[in-house]
Order: C-alpha cells, then structure tokens, then sequence
C-alpha cells in the first residue's frame, strides 16, 4: 500500500495491522515522489532570495496585459517567437523547477531582464547576473530530482525495482556535489531529510522486493545497492539493517505464495522473448554506468552469494532463478511483467510474486491527479456545468489519452497544475 506522508495515514495502517488475518501481508511504503519533494524543499531555501525575484519579474509583467504585449513586442525584435511566461505554485518545487527552465531559455531571459530592470527603480531589487547564474546552477542540480519524479510517477510500466536505483542516484548526486561551496549547507539538509525517511532500517520491503525480482539484479544485485548506499552515507549500515531483513522476508512470503500456487511436475522452458520499447527512465539505469564502486559497474555473483539460502527442497525454485537464469544488466528494453510471464512455467511461484509485487507503484502522483481532475475541470469561467457534463467530459479525456497511451500526467499536470500554463510554449502567431 502506498501512501502519502500524512500522519494519519500511519495510524490507518496500524489500525489495519491489528485487524488482518495472520496470513495475509501488508506491505506500506510512503510514496517516493513525496519524500523527494521533501528532501528538494529542504534544500531549496539556500537559494530562495534569487528565485523570489525572478518569480517576482515573472509576476510583475504578467500582471499587465501592457506589459505582457511590450515584451512580445521586445521578443519579436530580437527575432524570437511569442512566449508566455508563468509564476510557479511555491510549495511545489518541480513547478518552480519548470518556471525557471522556461525562464532561463536561450535568448528570451536576456530580454526579459533587461525589460524588468529598465522599469524599476534605483534601489530597487533588480536581477542581476549572480541571481540568473544561481538559477543555472540550481536548475542543474535539480534535474535528477526532476528525472526520478518522472520515472517514478509512470503508470504504464513498473516502477517499484527502480526505487533503489532512485536511492543510489541521489546518494550519489549529494556526494559529487557536496564539495562545492554553495551546495555544501543545501546537501546538509538534503542528506538529513533523505536519511529520515532512506536511513538505516527505513527502505521499504517493496522496494528490496522488486529489486530481487528483477532478472538483471537478483540477491547479489541487492546486497550490491546497499553496499554503494553504504558508501555514499559513511557510517550508515545499509547492509546490516536492511539486507538480512528484506532477504529474510522475501523467503517468507515465498512460503505463503507457496501454499496458493500449486508448481507443475517438471517445470517448462520459458517462451519466446518479446523486446519492448526502451525505459522512459533509461537514465537512471545510465546514471551509474562507468561509475567506479556502483551496483552497474560492478562484477555480479553467481549463485546467490552472500544472501540466505536455504537448502530445503522449498527453496528449489529460488535457487534455480539466481544460479541458472541471469539477465545482463545493460539490457535495458527488458520487459520485467513479460519475461515473468515467459518464465512462469519455469518459476510459477516467483512468477506469481512478480505480478503481485512489480505492479506495485511506489507513487500516488497518478492517483492522486485522478482524484483532482474535476478541480481543472470546474473554474470560475466554468461553474454551471451539470453532473453528467463533468462525467463525459472527464471519462472522454481519459478515453483520448488512453488511445494516445498519454495517461502518464503527472508531467504537465500534476507538476504545473495549470491550464494556461501548459500552453505557455505554444506560438499562436504566424511565424
């Protein structure tokens, strides 16, 4: 179950613990891109006073259709097309992430800072070349975080084994970043938010999971991650707290799987192969690639090294997925749900497992949009609209989106959460 990082959520859970049965496993994780829109927040405050301006310029123009026509006017003159600029939502970083990406577009920020300061003031809080230099440099910091909200917000594929990857990528980022000066205070406080809800004893069993059932990682691959979270996070004890555990409980649900999937005489060999379109998050898997000490440019073990195994007849399958059936990690178009329907007559028991547990998103973006849309249906220019009204038109934009496989809307909607907004890049002139 993954929820968001509301308080009471925690109490609901433990109430739901008391009162499932003594079979049945519950598995909760707060939703990554939450806990990411914490550590981002809590970091962001050393560069608030340069993007207060820059929103402040934002606002000051749009607030005048004068003003608005004066700089498309100043925009058509310097040969660029007609652009509408927008303010960010304050409490969401990913918005202002986004504000300051169109701000910061070649050729357009010139102008605009150039007409901003020619109508203020002296004295007055002008943007200077140290303000638009601090929003490059946090712009580019803030790309991964960027990239790991989108690939863990889709919808269509399964994101739960990339929860780890996720982790390995920010450790990673906060340590090459950690010696410049200006990132030094801001990764501080990233690092504490990020070891609250990722530090020892705290990673989901979801995420350990889907990790091992990914044919490209398995047992070894696991143990691996934690060993570079380890690294990145000195004195952090990733593997005594979280490899033990998270092992020990997949063999433990293996057994209750187990009693419900009754596995054939002789197990079959696996189907043809089907390759799929390359991840849309291929650059996390790229992220490590080449990087000394990481999971990816690591030897894996064969065999299962170093995770329990026990030798009951029970374990046959498991030992017969991490000994004999390895995928290479640079196969980055492997489809994970396929390849387990492939193998299910080989591994029916984990094949069961993997449909229950890759299938679990570790974000509620989705969800939490669905539940929303009739906010960005029903505004002040269109109140009067009936009940039935609001059904078709919210079932028939999801019926377009669907046919276009374009449901995945956290990156224009959840993120900018405007209408105008994300129309902002469009010209509407004749070129």
């Amino acid at each position: 179950m993954t929820l968001d990082n509301a308080t009471s959520n925690d109490s609901m859970i433990r109430g739901l613990q008391t009162k499932i049965l003594c079979e049945e496993n519950l598995m909760h994780q707060r939703c990554a891109t939450h806990i990411i829109n914490l550590i981002v927040q809590s970091g962001a405050r050393a560069f608030h006073s340069g993007i207060k301006r820059i929103r402040h310029a934002i606002s000051w123009i749009n607030s005048s259709t004068p003003r608005v026509d004066e700089l498309k006017r100043r925009f058509l003159l310097h040969g660029l097309h007609e652009r509408t600029f927008h303010a960010d939502i304050k409490i969401r970083w990913n918005s202002t992430y986004l504000m300051l990406t169109n701000f910061l577009s070649e050729g357009y920020y010139e102008v605009i800072v150039a007409f901003y300061n020619s109508s203020l003031s002296e004295g007055e809080g002008a943007l200077s070349e140290e303000d638009i230099n601090m929003a490059k440099i946090f712009v580019t910091f803030l790309k991964l975080f960027y990239d790991l909200t989108c690939c863990l917000s889709a919808v269509y594929k399964p994101t739960s084994h990339l929860a780890i990857h996720s982790l390995c990528a920010i450790a990673q980022h906060f340590k090459t970043n950690m010696d410049y000066v200006i990132f030094q205070d801001c990764i501080s406080s990233m690092r504490d938010k990020f070891l609250k809800y990722w530090g020892k004893g705290k990673i989901p069993y979801l995420y350990g999971y889907a990790c091992i059932l990914d044919p490209r990682i398995q047992m070894d691959g696991f143990k691996m991650f934690l060993n570079f979270l380890q690294d990145m996070f000195i004195g952090e004890d990733y593997i005594t707290h979280h490899h033990n555990r998270i092992v020990e409980g997949f063999y433990d649900l293996f057994r209750v799987y187990q009693e419900r999937v009754a596995p054939p005489s002789e197990p079959s060999p696996p189907r043809n192969a089907r390759q799929e379109e390359e991840y849309m998050f291929l650059s996390v898997h790229r992220h490590f690639r080449g990087v000394d000490g990481s999971p990816q440019s690591s030897p894996r073990g064969r065999g299962g090294r170093g995770s329990p195994q026990p030798s009951r007849p029970i374990y046959d399958e498991i030992s017969r997925y991490t000994t004999h059936l390895h995928v290479e990690y640079s196969n980055t178009k492997l489809d994970l749900l396929d390849w387990w329907r492939q193998h299910e007559g080989m591994l029916p028991i984990l094949a069961s497992m993997a449909r229950d547990i890759l299938t679990i998103h570790v974000s509620t973006v989705s969800s939490e949009s669905a539940f929303s849309s009739s906010g960005r249906i029903i505004d002040d220019r269109r109140c009067s609209l009936s009940p039935e009204m609001i059904e078709a038109l919210t079932v028939g934009k999801d019926w377009i989106l669907h046919s276009r496989r374009a449901q995945e809307t956290f990156r224009e909607i959840e993120i900018i959460d405007d209408f105008d907004t994300r129309f902002s890049n469009i010209n509407l002139t004749n070129p």
